[in-house]
C-alpha cells in the first residue's frame, strides 16, 4: 500500500544543501519539500516514498494532473544540484527514481542517495523551515529565499553578494541586470515572505561607483515580535522548532 502523507511540518536540511545552487519550478520545490517533512530523526537510509495523488493534492491544495508529473519528474531527475564545500564540489539529482502508475492515480519517488549526509540524521549546522508556509509562497526564487532566510534567522543579518546570490538561484539572464532582479526576485520575495511567512526582513544595499555589488538582508522573527499575540498554529510551529533545536545541541 502507498504511504500515507502525514501532516508533518519541520523542512529539515544541511546548510550546506540549503545553499546550493539549483533551479526548480514551483511546484517541483514543493514537491521536494513535502518529502522532505517525510524524512525521521530517526532514519539510517530513505525509503521509497509511495503516495496516491489525492494525497498530495489535498495537502499541497492544488490539483496535480499526469502532465504536470510528467514536467515534475524530469525537472526533479534533470536539475542539477551544486553542492561546495571551499574547493570541493559536489553535484547530483534530487531523486534517482520517479514512478508514476496512471491506473492508481499514485507515484513512488526515491531521493538519490548521495544526499543522506545533507537530510539524515542531522545533529547540527542544520536549517528548519515550515512546510505549511513554503507551500504557500508562489515564486520559485521566493520560496529559496525563505529557506535562505530561515538559516539566518537567528543571526538576524545575512549579507551576500548579488552575483552569488543569483549563482544560488540560477537565475536567468533576464534578471541578471540589479534593476530587473531586484524588480522580479527581490521584491516579490519581500511580499510573499512577509504575507505568508512568520518572517519579515528588510534589504540594505551596497554600491560600488553606481552598481549593487551587495546585499545585507536585516531579518525579523514575528513570532518573537509578536509574542503577547502569538496565534495557536504558530506557537505549535514554535514549540517543534524548540524541539529540534534542543535535540540536536
Amino acid at each position: 500500500m502507498p504511504t500515507k502523507l502525514t501532516d508533518r511540518n519541520i523542512i529539515k536540511q544541511n546548510y550546506l544543501l540549503n545553499n546550493s545552487s539549483y533551479k526548480l519550478s514551483a511546484l517541483s520545490l514543493d514537491i521536494v519539500m513535502g518529502l522532505i517533512t517525510e524524512v525521521k530523526n530517526e532514519d539510517k537510509n530513505f525509503q521509497i516514498y509511495e503516495f496516491y495523488i489525492k494525497d498530495l493534492e489535498k495537502k499541497f491544495q492544488k490539483q496535480i494532473d499526469e502532465r504536470t508529473l510528467d514536467k515534475v519528474a524530469e525537472e526533479l531527475l534533470c536539475s542539477t544540484i551544486t553542492v561546495k564545500k571551499n574547493k570541493d564540489f559536489l553535484k547530483m539529482n534530487w531523486v534517482s527514481s520517479f514512478e508514476y502508475l496512471n491506473s492508481q492515480r499514485k507515484f513512488e519517488i526515491s531521493f538519490d542517495p548521495k544526499l543522506k549526509p545533507y537530510l539524515l540524521e542531522l545533529k547540527e549546522n542544520f536549517v528548519l523551515g515550515y512546510f505549511s508556509e513554503i507551500v504557500k509562497i508562489r515564486s520559485e526564487y521566493s520560496k529559496r529565499i525563505y529557506m535562505l532566510l530561515r538559516q539566518r534567522v537567528n543571526i538576524g543579518t545575512w549579507t551576500i553578494t548579488v552575483e552569488e546570490l543569483q549563482k544560488i538561484l540560477m537565475v536567468p539572464n533576464s534578471y541578471k541586470q540589479y534593476k530587473e532582479f531586484k524588480r522580479s526576485i527581490l521584491k516579490v520575495a519581500e511580499k510573499q515572505i512577509q504575507k505568508n511567512s512568520s518572517l519579515n526582513f528588510s534589504i540594505e544595499e551596497f554600491k560600488e561607483g553606481r552598481k549593487t555589488v551587495s546585499l545585507k538582508f536585516k531579518i525579523f522573527n514575528k513570532q518573537i515580535e509578536n509574542k503577547t499575540k502569538e496565534p495557536k498554529q504558530t506557537k505549535s510551529i514554535k514549540a517543534l522548532e524548540d524541539f529540534y533545536t534542543e535535540e540536536n545541541n
